[in-house]
């Protein structure tokens, strides 16, 4: 492996592992050498990339893809620059598929290209001041492009503003905002574009007048009494992984259905509709909590006969949120993608407000094949066996018989809470089954099973956590022997 790779390799890990810069597997990070360009793969996450997940292509066959002639329909065309993206790779047989934007990084004739979707940055691009107050923060040296559907037609738009910017100029940008989306920066070492980073982050993070600080609030009682039914009214063919959670931008948004119209007029970029859908339930925090599960329940059979779907995402007014996915791994970053564009809405305010999606951009994310594909890849294997999302308690499960039964459920596809009250030993066995390519997840709990305040601690973590309990298995507990009389 080359120097350059192992450099490739490193930046993307770094960039790939902060959430402040990539969430749900999304950013790309690419290397030029010489003819070739590797570029990371289609549902190939930064945070744990290595030689193997990038793509090698033919530099001169995708420089050709520029003149080729594409179908008028959006779908054909589309599924044209794949299998054209496609016949571009060195190793055919590999079956990586290149990403979506490989041709954006192989418009810059820097050595290196990183892509990420900054939620500082996001809070400008996704504003309705974003053209302007870009151009007033970094000058004409810096390229804002304003929001294209992604694809073939963004590549093209791209291609058009790096020409004229280099007559101009007369060398490529290094900095291409693109409205709605993120940032890419290029330059020919990865130490550089990290001290491009650094200076971009700063200076937006300056402009902000109000910058929120941004903290996890503990999710309410009448939450956690709730988010149970929830899941199972959420659930259709399989039985969903739920959470619940609140943060402080969430708080503010969420106060009454007027703020949440208002912070949330619309989807902000293409991960956001991938991965949460562009509909969200808002439910009024009114009656008691069945007469709230019963209006929940009234709204997602409403949204199901609107949008053909089962919502992901349901705010409840001063309470938090509660999302639900088809495996614990998609919920997780459902959780990040509702924290993110919650922040991004709230950090827009400096700039004139949030700028969502059309209508008719939206309805291209959502027909799109190339983001679902994404998302199908990025979450790796599926989780197969009798207890696909079922939540599991095991008592003593760190080591042992408890830990031999937690591994045997969570192989039949379970979320499993380890409960234990060694902790050392409950985290190492936690972390050895996260480490399985699996949809599934395990989560510690410290427990004394002798305390019924830890026990009541550890059945509300576990609902929080997973969105509910299925089965409790009883293990721990000390044996005394002695004779059959005692």
């Amino acid at each position: 492996m080359t120097q350059e790779l192992k450099d490739l390799i490193e930046i993307s890990g770094f960039y790939g592992r902060d959430k402040e810069y990539v969430i749900a597997g999304g950013g790309n990070t690419s290397l030029k050498d010489g003819l070739n360009l590797y570029i990371k793969a289609s549902g190939i996450t930064l945070s744990s990339i290595n030689e193997e997940g990038f793509c090698l292509l033919d530099r001169k066959k995708l420089n050709e893809i520029s003149t080729m002639q594409f179908s008028q329909d959006p779908v054909k065309r589309e599924n044209e620059v794949k299998n054209a993206l496609m016949n571009a790779r060195r190793d055919t047989e590999s079956g990586l598929r290149p990403s979506v934007e490989t041709s954006l990084h192989n418009l810059f004739s820097y050595r290196y290209v990183v892509h990420t979707h900054p939620t500082l940055v996001n809070g400008l691009m996704c504003s309705n001041e974003a053209s302007e107050r870009c151009r007033s923060l970094f000058g004409e040296e810096v390229l804002f492009v304003p929001y294209s559907n992604p694809g073939y037609t963004l590549f093209i738009l791209v291609a058009k503003e790096v020409e004229r910017y280099n007559k101009k100029f007369n060398r490529d940008p290094q900095i291409v905002f693109i409205q709605n989306h993120g940032v890419f920066v290029a330059a020919d070492t990865t130490k550089e574009i990290k001290d491009i980073y650094k200076k971009i982050i700063a200076v937006i993070k300056d402009a902000y007048d109000l910058f929120p600080v941004e903290n996890e609030i503990p999710v309410s009682e009448k939450l956690v009494e709730i988010v149970p039914a929830v899941r199972m009214l959420l659930s259709d063919d399989i039985i969903k992984s739920a959470t619940a959670f609140n943060s402080s931008s969430i708080a503010e948004i969420i106060t009454g259905r007027d703020s949440f119209i208002f912070n949330l007029p619309g989807p902000f970029s293409p991960d956001q509709i991938v991965y949460s859908l562009s509909e969200y339930l808002f439910i009024e925090n009114s009656g008691t909590s069945e007469e709230m599960i019963s209006e929940i329940g009234r709204q997602i059979e409403d949204f199901k006969n609107r949008k053909g779907v089962t919502p992901k995402v349901i705010f409840i007014q001063g309470e938090g949120v509660i999302v639900a996915e088809d495996s614990d791994i998609l919920t997780g970053y459902l959780k990040d993608i509702v924290k993110d564009f919650c922040r991004i809405s709230r950090l827009s305010h400096n700039f004139g407000g949030p700028h969502p999606l059309t209508s008719s951009q939206v309805q291209f994310i959502e027909n799109w094949e190339g983001e679902s594909y994404r998302k199908k890849v990025s979450v790796g294997a599926g989780s197969k066996g009798r207890l696909v999302n079922k939540i599991v308690i095991v008592t003593g499960a760190a080591q042992g018989f408890g830990a031999g039964i937690a591994e045997m459920l969570f192989a039949e596809g379970a979320n499993i809470v380890v409960a234990d009250l060694n902790e050392a030993k409950g985290e190492e066995f936690t972390l050895s089954l996260n480490k399985k390519p699996l949809k599934n997840r395990a989560f510690f709990i410290k427990v004394n099973v002798a305390e019924s305040a830890s026990v009541e601690s550890m059945i509300r973590q576990t609902v929080f956590r997973f969105g509910g309990l299925d089965v409790l298995i009883s293990n721990a507990g000390i044996l005394h022997a002695g004779s059959l009389d005692e």
